[in-house]
């Protein structure tokens, strides 16, 4: 069977392997997905968590790559490797296509470039490339330092376009949430994302989960504001029909 002109490119290269966007074949190595490979080029965006981030000016323009990290306290002791279950169970991989479905749903997410895996043995490395949003900043960090009129019902609203496709994002929270410089919003990160069919309770965890993330951010009184503007949106939106209360 042939390959559509639009598909993705698998290259298995000695000890790894590459998934590139049809648009972007320039990348044509594993070391353009390591942050060492842009020397004093690559700035440092994030730490911590389930990964880390650079911006790189790679072969297909201003990127973003992201190198997978264990969080949590399991990621004390094994911080980068995962148990290698084959390319296409792999959490790279599985992002990268995630997200290109998202994009050719409409929906704003960041362009896929490439998804780079490493295998040692059993355990492999991973790290995925990402166009760069121009001027993009995290809703959570214009919170926690107070800017004013953060567009919350707009993000209801574009959770509840995501919700409606079926997409149960596993860490919904506002740093995963993007404005642009244009004042656009867009949502990133789908690690452990899943798409299948619109589902209310998995639609009612994902907004718990960020109401949780205001709170933290913002306190408990600016974020349970910005969570119930947030509730305005998705339901006006159309959202689910099961949707989460703002308590008291």
């Amino acid at each position: 069977m042939s390959r559509s002109p639009g598909a993705p490119t698998l290259r298995r290269q000695a000890g790894g392997g590459l998934l590139v966007a049809a648009a972007c074949s320039a990348i044509d190595t594993t070391d353009a997905l390591r942050a060492a490979h842009y020397g004093d080029a690559a700035q440092r965006i994030g730490a911590g968590g389930r990964g880390s981030a650079w911006i790189v000016p790679s072969a297909c323009g201003e990127a973003v790559l992201r190198e997978y990290r264990r969080g949590g306290l399991f990621g004390r002791f094994v911080r980068r490797s995962y148990l290698w279950r084959g390319v296409h169970a792999s959490r790279c991989v599985r992002e990268f296509r995630l997200t290109l479905r998202l994009r050719e749903l409409g929906l704003p997410v960041p362009a896929p470039l490439a998804a780079a895996w490493w295998r040692h043995g059993p355990v492999y490395e991973q790290a995925l490339l990402t166009g760069r949003i121009p001027g993009a900043e995290p809703l959570g960090a214009l919170l926690r330092h107070g800017a004013p009129d953060l567009p919350w019902r707009a993000v209801g609203a574009l959770i509840a376009r995501f919700h409606a496709v079926g997409l149960d994002h596993a860490d919904l929270n506002a740093n995963n949430l993007m404005r642009d410089a244009e004042g656009a919003l867009w949502l990133i990160d789908f690690d452990r994302c899943t798409l299948g069919r619109p589902d209310a309770r998995r639609a009612q965890a994902n907004l718990q989960r960020l109401a949780r993330s205001l709170v933290k951010l913002g306190g408990e009184r600016q974020g349970r504001a910005a969570y119930a503007r947030v509730q305005d949106g998705w339901q006006a939106a159309g959202g689910l029909t099961a949707w989460p209360g703002r308590g008291t």
